[in-house]
């Protein structure tokens, strides 16, 4: 899930795809995702997860 207007993911829910809809809260969206997936590693990009890209450079 994440706030409309942002690309930060808030929480990640195992649930019922049948579910979803009763479970979201008001300003949130939900997206499908897989287990690779967390808030540390991805953002959710025009309704997909997308890697986030760290500098490796100290």
């Amino acid at each position: 899930m994440h706030k409309v207007g942002e690309t930060a993911i808030t929480q990640i829910l195992e649930a019922p795809e049948h579910l979803i809809a009763e479970i979201t809260p008001e300003g949130v969206i939900s997206v499908p995702v897989g287990s690779e997936v967390s808030a540390g590693t991805h953002a959710i990009v025009d309704g997909n997860p997308v890697l986030i890209q760290t500098s490796t450079h100290q």
